[in-house]
């Protein structure tokens, strides 16, 4: 079937690009795609015309999730260079050595629990003991829906972001875009779907994580 195609696109606000579409074919009438509007047909010059509008790009939608994730006690902040109970790199080195074999010769004799080592190593120690190795830590994640006439670009995917739109955050977090879903809705749109999940104070790691 011979067809050509001509269009043109307007902002309407917040609904996305209105777009209308000419269709021209020799043989028989085209179908409108599935969401179009204001659909006109006609026989022009010998050809069957079609006319139609359609929203290309729609209301981006935002869904926050609080949760809790599990993480290991030495993350814990307290433990971290700014806690209240710092434990050393020097003591964190010997901790990994002496969790592995207590009579390693490198520790000559040091213990978890020694008078020379820091609050932060006694204290640790001490919730180890317990048997706390792990603790709750509170997470948000973000999943932004929105449709859009191009397929999912996944290059960002396990980088930082600063989606648009977002609410912001404190303490230096940010966004890491941890997942992405697309799936095509019609001729002429995508509906993709980005998951993003919120950095502990701080933010991710630059050097583990590309900003993108």
């Amino acid at each position: 079937m011979s067809t050509t195609q001509t269009a043109f696109s307007q902002k309407i606000g917040d609904q996305g690009d209105e777009q209308t579409i000419t269709v021209e074919s020799f043989d028989t009438m085209p179908d409108a795609p599935s969401g179009a509007k204001d659909i006109t047909t006609s026989q022009e010059d010998g050809k069957f015309v079609l006319r139609y509008t359609i929203i290309i790009g729609g209301v981006t939608t935002y869904t926050i999730t609080g949760g809790v994730s599990q993480e290991p006690l030495a993350t814990h902040p307290m433990f971290l260079s700014d806690g209240d109970y710092t434990v050393t790199a020097d003591e964190w080195k010997k901790w990994k050595i002496w969790e592995s074999d207590p009579h390693d010769v490198e520790l000559n004799g040091w213990k978890p629990d020694d008078d020379g080592n820091s609050d932060g190593m006694k204290k640790y120690y001490e919730y180890r003991n317990r048997g706390v190795d792990d603790f709750l830590l509170g997470t948000v994640t973000m999943r932004v829906t929105e449709t859009d006439t191009s397929e999912p670009n996944l290059s960002g995917l396990g980088g930082i972001q600063t989606p648009p739109g977002a609410p912001p955050l404190e303490n230096g977090r940010n966004w890491l875009l941890v997942g992405i879903d697309g799936e095509r809705v019609a001729d002429q749109s995508w509906k993709t779907s980005k998951e993003y999940r919120a950095s502990r104070a701080g933010g991710w790691d630059p050097l583990i994580y590309t900003k993108t």
